[in-house]
């Protein structure tokens, strides 16, 4: 009995994890970003009617809060956050609430190899300043109210030590008050199947299929904050508009981890767009898909590059734009407590009728009081320019931005489980 009672607590020790974990675990996640926000534009007025620009320091508070439940083979967790914003001396453009996004998901390990999970994801914002998107060609979204929702499912299947199958669908909704503005409805799939060759190497070909459907009074979410608007009888599948269409993207993939600190992975693949006429969908003009990231680790930084040229719905206007985006990253952490990153990028978007650049650089200090509290301060440049692409239909408008920003944040510690 001696001999047995050494072994039996050990064996005792090695499944009270196990134990405590079948039996679940309840986190509940507070946080909270009070900031402060100068800009010298704050509607991002073109340089062409320069008299009608004008500065505004505003307020915003965002608190939010996450409830997680852990146990063996369940996650699950629910979650809200919302932004107040008060517009100083320009109240008209204040935000009760600015934005408010909310969550739900659960995932479930069916096997040791396969793993499934399921969620929904709601936005909900008054203040699409930054979108480069307009129906007249010029580069402020009108400010109105829209809710985006995304269903979806995914699924991780470990095939072998070696090999991973994964997959995933979404059902996406954009919607917009502003009446002049093209609610989007999107179906998306994919699949991706990865290949590890050696520790270096790992191979992989990818499916990706989009369907964007148009409607200017598509009330999947709307109607829940606007009584003007009723169900749309055509929901969910028919939109009835000349702009719809399909994308399919196959292609391949190679990922190489040169050093522990070093890796590369590029994707490339053709898309193939299927545009609605006369109700049945015909074969338009192919368009070539393109990602590459490459991400270097330095003493206590982290550098990372990326290039990506992709064909996607123009969330409130007719059809589809072609983007290319390129950006790059630099992550310090000097101390515990002091953290920075700088940021720059530059996207191209092609419409039908403009073709619109935009460049942004940011930059940004962060100090940690505690592990749930800290201190942060951000510049942020903005610069739009729109091209009519053909001549005759307008002129080049450019407008830019600076802003300020110093705000009192909280991380998500995971400091209150029961």
């Amino acid at each position: 009995m001696r001999r047995r009672l050494p072994l039996l607590l050990l064996l005792s020790l090695l499944l009270l994890p196990v134990t405590a974990r079948a039996a679940g675990k309840v986190s509940l996640l507070p946080t909270f970003n009070l900031m402060g926000e100068w800009t010298d534009n704050f509607l991002l007025t073109p340089e062409s009617v320069a008299d009608e620009k004008f500065a505004a320091y505003s307020v915003t508070f965002e608190p939010g809060l996450r409830l997680r439940y852990d146990t063996f083979r369940h996650e699950a967790f629910i979650g809200i956050a919302a932004g107040f914003r008060h517009v100083i001396d320009h109240e008209q453009y204040d935000g009760w609430p600015e934005f408010y996004t909310g969550g739900l998901g659960w995932s479930y390990w069916v096997t040791p190899t396969l793993r499934t999970t399921v969620g929904d994801e709601i936005i909900y914002t008054t203040d699409p300043r930054d979108q480069p998107f307009s129906r007249s060609t010029t580069l402020e979204s009108l400010r109105t109210e829209s809710i985006a929702n995304r269903l979806f499912a995914t699924t991780t299947w470990n095939l072998s030590r070696t090999s991973v199958l994964e997959g995933g669908y979404s059902f996406y909704t954009t919607e917009f008050k502003e009446p002049s503005f093209f609610d989007t409805v999107e179906h998306q799939f994919n699949l991706t199947w990865t290949k590890q060759f050696d520790p270096s190497y790992a191979f992989l070909t990818f499916y990706d299929f989009n369907r964007a459907l148009y409607s200017q009074h598509f009330d999947f979410l709307r109607h829940y904050w606007d009584h003007d608007y009723s169900m749309d009888p055509s929901f969910p599948v028919r939109m009835e508009n000349r702009a719809d269409f399909d994308t399919h993207t196959p292609g391949v993939g190679l990922r190489y981890t040169a050093t522990p600190s070093l890796s590369f992975e590029t994707r490339s693949g053709v898309i193939l767009p299927a545009v609605e006429r006369n109700g049945a969908y015909q074969l338009d003009d192919l368009q070539w898909f393109q990602r590459m990231d490459i991400v270097k680790l330095f003493w206590r930084m982290q550098a990372s590059a990326s290039y990506q040229r992709n064909y996607a719905p123009a969330h409130g206007l007719e059809g589809a734009v072609l983007a290319q985006s390129v950006t790059a990253r630099l992550d310090e952490r000097w101390t515990r407590h002091i953290e920075t990153y700088e940021e720059a990028g530059y996207t191209n978007y092609l419409q039908t009728v403009t073709d619109i650049d935009a460049w942004r650089a940011t930059g940004a200090f962060n100090y940690y009081f505690f592990n749930w509290l800290g201190l942060g301060a951000a510049y942020n440049y903005l610069e739009q320019q729109s091209h009519p692409v053909a001549e005759g239909d307008g002129d080049r408008i450019v407008a830019h931005r600076i802003t300020l920003r110093l705000a009192l944040t909280s991380p998500r510690p995971d400091w209150l489980s029961f």
